[in-house]
């Protein structure tokens, strides 16, 4: 190796020496204030906060899931010996569809007198003015058909439609309450007699399940 390069390597040697003593030694005297301050915060700065991640609560006010279907029945209904189920899908959530099926023996509920077997079925659209699916004011209407009979009689065969207004309650675990009135009209058919149409009040009172 020439002497010249060998010469500038000493001194790239001696610099990189010398500024690495420079940077292990401690702070100059003529930097006592600065030394302190940095001793006193390191004193006096707060601890560091943990910062474990922890999984999300459920917090209040957070915004729920609406739930898709409505599982309901009529108590009154039950009374008088019929179950009624009605089974409400949501469509969007302003917008739901029911049906409606039931089926028993109709009857006074205590003077024990005749009772006749009843089959209903029928369909309920509706739209919620207010609120939606889980809770608001409905804006509904509702048709159906009726069949009773009698052993060895004739079968009467009731067909209906009305409109109602009505109330629908879902609180957060998933109970339900429906409250429905309005107006329809109905007419009945029976084999060997007249027709017998009139107008008739619309009334349910539902109570079941949101999923």
């Amino acid at each position: 190796m020439s002497k010249p390069y060998s010469y500038l390597i000493g001194l790239a040697l001696l610099a990189f020496s010398a500024s690495s003593t420079a940077s292990a030694k401690a702070p100059s005297s003529d930097t006592p204030a600065m030394a302190a301050t940095l001793d006193s915060s390191a004193e006096t700065a707060p601890p560091e906060k943990d910062t474990t991640t922890l999984p999300p609560s459920h917090k209040d006010g957070e915004k729920r899931k609406p739930h898709s279907v409505a599982l309901t029945f009529g108590p009154v209904e039950a009374i008088f010996g019929v179950a009624q189920v009605s089974v409400e899908g949501r469509l969007t959530r302003k917008f739901g569809l029911a049906g409606i099926v039931g089926g028993g023996s109709f009857g006074a509920p205590v003077s024990g007198g005749d009772r006749f077997p009843v089959f209903i079925a029928g369909i309920s659209p509706r739209y919620y003015l207010v609120g939606d699916f889980d809770h608001g004011m409905q804006l509904g209407t509702q048709v159906s058909t009726i069949a009773a009979w009698k052993p060895s009689e004739s079968t009467i065969v009731a067909v209906g439609a009305g409109s109602y207004i009505g109330y629908k309650y879902t609180d957060p675990t998933g109970f339900t309450l429906e409250l429905q009135g309005g107006v329809g009209y109905a007419s009945a058919f029976q084999s060997g007699s007249t027709t017998i149409s009139s107008v008739v009040p619309l009334a349910n009172i539902n109570l079941g399940w949101a999923f």
